[in-house]
Order: structure tokens, then sequence, then C-alpha cells
């Protein structure tokens, strides 16, 4: 049997080729896994930015879709310690990518009964989670009412057993996300509520 004897000059070529591909497949995928991450958080970003100016458009006048092909439109301006947040009406899932909704069968935003609005946890209703007891909130509604309303209970339910008062005269304003925060979940069995009575 013959030993064949290499020098390092003479090592086949197909190795350095092979490791080049495998680390130029390994970066493609890491752009991509890094690409999906941001897209989300800049498309809620832009949509907030095109949905501001169509409520600041449509102040006193009809609600103005915030972009062409839109089957919604902002009705509320919503501060919630300095995070600036556009509510639009219809709540679904393509509503929510967007900003948080209004609940459709709740009382309207600009009314003295229970208002609810829900929105993601992980990009427009993440500030909810440095919210406490006695936060304010600031919810106005066209042409420029501005309410003022006061944290006064958050809880953490279950999501099977999440009972929000729907048609109650109670003057106040809920909001609603999944739960926990910062968790990489696509279903969440919790329900963060934060409850606000207008000041």
């Amino acid at each position: 049997m013959r030993r064949l004897n290499l020098l390092p000059t003479q090592i086949p070529r197909r190795i350095p080729t092979v490791i080049l591909m495998a680390v130029f497949i390994i970066g493609i995928l890491g752009a991509v896994i890094l690409a999906k991450s941001y897209y989300i958080p800049a498309k809620a970003t832009l949509a907030q930015v095109l949905i501001k100016k169509s409520y600041n458009d449509s102040k006193g006048k009809k609600a103005i879709p915030p972009w062409p092909w839109a089957d919604t439109y902002p009705v509320a301006r919503l501060l919630i310690g300095e995070k600036e947040l556009f509510v639009l009406e219809g709540t679904n899932m393509r509503n929510l990518a967007f900003g948080p909704t209004r609940v459709d069968n709740a009382y309207e935003l600009d009314s003295k009964g229970t208002k609810i609005v829900i929105g993601h946890r992980d990009t427009h209703f993440s500030s909810l989670a440095r919210l406490r007891v006695g936060s304010e909130i600031l919810l106005e509604t066209p042409p420029s009412k501005v309410s003022t309303f006061v944290v006064d209970e958050i809880e953490v339910v279950h999501r099977e057993t999440t009972k929000l008062p729907v048609m109650s005269s109670d003057d106040k304003l809920i909001l609603v996300t999944c739960y926990p925060f910062d968790v990489i979940d696509t279903d969440p069995e919790f329900r963060y509520i934060v409850t606000a009575r207008r000041s």
C-alpha cells in the first residue's frame, strides 16, 4: 500500500471552496433572520408616521385613511408616558399590525362609557409594561378633545377567563395586550389589562 504525502501546497482546493460556500450560506441565512426580526417593528413605526399624518389631516373633517388601500382610519391619539400612539378603527389582525385598535363593540373613544383599546405587546403596547397605578394616560379624540385617565388597576389574566366590560357605562379606558412582554411566543396564554379612570 502506497502512502500519499501531501505538502500543504498540495491540499485539494475543494475544501476551501466548500468552507467558503458554507460561510456564505450561513451569512445569507443570518441576514434573512435579522431582516425578518426588524421587519415588523419597522412596519409598525412607519405606519404610525402615516397614521399620524392622516389623523392630523382629518381633524374636524371626515376621517381620512392613512394610505389609499386602507380600510381603516385613525380615531384617537394616545399618550402613554412619552410614547405617542394613534388608535385605528376596526379590531382585526391586519389593523393591529399597524397600530392599536378600538374594540368594535365597546363604547366610542369620545364617549363616557368604557372604552377598550388593544395592541401588540412587542410593538405599540410595549410601553404598557412601564405603567404603574397612578400613571396618567392622555386620550385625544377629534377635533382636539383631550381627556386624562389615571391607572387604577393592572392585572394579568388567563386568556380563557378574560371578560372585558364591553358595554359598561363606567367612564374608563381599558388597554389590553398579550403577556408576558419580551418573550417570543406567538400564542401567549395571558393578557395584560390596564384599567384607567377619567380624572
